[in-house]
């Protein structure tokens, strides 16, 4: 009997090992899975164990070192979650992860943690904020004002900065380009949040691309900079203005100062001048920085016109309007405007103009164009007109003239040439003659060679300076490119040389 019961005791106490307390702990599923969010999902049961806590164990790793454990409330067996949000714990956006349920049981002082089997999931790339750069403003030479505006979150918690990059290559980013923060805060129930810059130093004629960046963080480690589209804007050239206010003061005999008012971004130019009336971009042109030019060298007495032009590199802004001014007269101008009014075979008339209205006597030298000038000179008053007679027929012959003011004297003129007719040319019969007209002209001469065998045509200025020299006698020549003035058609035949004056009005 006693042995019986020795045996039923040994039978109950393995019927009590059997059937003693036990958790399961079963992992269903991970949700409303988003770049730093999830939710877990798990249940377990229980036969009898006393459960002290619950919940979650998260990691970067399958053997779960350096994992986030996170208690969930409750002792009660089935179902029950967690929801990961930025407030909380967090997540990194595009990343794996590996998470458990567990469950901590006591029996008397000792505890024990049931696991269940690991779950892995991967959270979703950040949806970055939405922001979108707008049209540049007050787009100027060297600055402009950039603007831009937020209008979603995205999938930041925050958004810590705010500004523009920008540069002369497509696309800039922080590496490629300059950075210009905005200050300000800025929070989701403030959008749409718009912004701007202004922005300086920039080149002129230049091509920029901008957009706008925000500093995201989408939980407390991982923050990113985002970037909108690119806009992009040009700054006008510096040389896409016309300088003003051109001026003219210190005029001198010889000198004269020219100011101006540059634009924005100029600083290098060139000045056209000549004598009144010329053209802007055809006379004397020369280069100067700053806003100030000096002209030297000028003749006394002249009457002058200049213009301003903005010079970039290769590129140029058009001419200013015109300033006009007049030097001094000189102590004694040179005289001007040397031609001859009548030339025969043994004796012609040669006229100038005075450099003054008190020009009163006149030095020539003279001579055959193919000798020396002579040690002394022909004095000339009150007139100025040289008519040398005795001259050797069809020969050439040089001249230059200059005014005597006593105690001064004016500079010599250029070198004046001219033909003495052959002998007896003046008397003959019109019909061998070139016939030249009309005249006077607007711009075009015309030429009627009849019967003349002619040699050679040759255009000479005022000055006596050849222009122009051809082997025949043209239909026609038009002469507004010399300018308005009187001109000497040297017409060279079998017979002699005809000399024409012509009038261009």
């Amino acid at each position: 009997m006693k042995k019986r019961n020795i045996f039923l005791l040994v039978v109950f106490a393995c019927a009590m090992f059997v059937t003693k307390a036990q958790v399961t702990v079963t992992m269903t599923n991970v949700t409303e899975i988003t770049a730093v969010k999830a939710t877990f999902n798990a249940y377990f049961t229980n036969s009898g164990a006393t459960v002290n806590s619950k919940g979650f164990m998260w990691s970067l790793n399958s053997d779960f070192s350096g994992a986030t454990k996170q208690s969930v409330s409750g002792t009660t067996p089935g179902d029950f979650s967690y929801a990961i949000t930025q407030a909380a714990k967090y997540l990194n956006p595009n990343t794996t992860y590996y998470v458990r349920a567990w469950v901590r049981t006591k029996t008397g002082s000792v505890y024990d943690t049931v696991f269940s089997s690991s779950h892995t999931f991967v959270t979703l790339p950040a949806v970055p904020p939405t922001a979108t750069a707008d049209d540049a403003t007050n787009v100027m030479i060297t600055s402009a004002t950039l603007s831009g505006t937020i209008s979603d979150f995205g999938d930041a918690a925050s958004i810590t900065g705010k500004g523009f990059v920008y540069g002369t290559t497509s696309n800039p980013t922080a590496a490629t380009g300059t950075m210009i923060a905005v200050a300000g805060s800025v929070t989701a129930s403030g959008l749409p949040k718009t912004f701007t810059a202004d922005i300086t130093n920039l080149f002129s004629g230049t091509t920029y691309y901008y957009r706008t960046y925000t500093l995201a963080k989408y939980n407390n480690t991982v923050t990113d900079t985002c970037y909108s589209e690119q806009k992009t804007f040009r700054t006008p050239y510096a040389c896409d203005s016309v300088p003003y206010a051109l001026t003219k003061d210190s005029v001198t005999i010889t000198d004269a100062y020219l100011h101006w008012t540059p634009r924005a971004g100029q600083n290098s130019f060139e000045i056209d001048y000549g004598f009144a009336g010329h053209t802007a971009g055809e006379g004397t042109i020369l280069p100067f920085t700053g806003s100030q030019a000096h002209l030297e060298n000028l003749m006394g007495g002249r009457s002058y016109s200049a213009f301003v032009r903005a010079s970039c590199g290769e590129v140029y802004s058009d001419w200013s309007e015109v300033v006009s001014f007049t030097t001094m007269p000189s102590l004694c101008a040179e005289v001007s405007g040397l031609h001859t009014e009548d030339v025969a075979h043994s004796s012609a008339r040669i006229e100038w103009t005075p450099g003054s209205v008190t020009q009163t006597k006149w030095e020539i030298q003279f001579a055959k164009f193919s000798e020396n000038y002579p040690m002394t000179y022909t004095t000339i008053n009150n007139s100025p007109v040289f008519s040398p007679i005795g001259l050797t027929p069809n020969t050439k012959y040089k001249m230059k003239v200059r005014a005597n003011c006593d105690p001064y004297y004016s500079d010599w003129t250029e070198e004046f040439t001219f033909t003495t007719l052959v002998m007896g040319l003046e008397e003959a019969e019109e019909n061998y003659q070139v016939k030249v007209y009309p005249n006077p002209s607007e711009n075009t001469i015309y030429f009627d060679k009849q019967d003349a065998q002619v040699q050679k045509v040759e255009i000479y200025n005022a000055m006596g300076a050849n222009l122009y020299t051809m082997e025949d006698v043209p239909e026609s020549i038009n002469l507004a490119r010399f300018g308005q003035g009187i001109y000497f058609i040297h017409i060279t035949s079998a017979k002699g040389v005809q000399i024409e004056k012509v009038i261009i009005k």
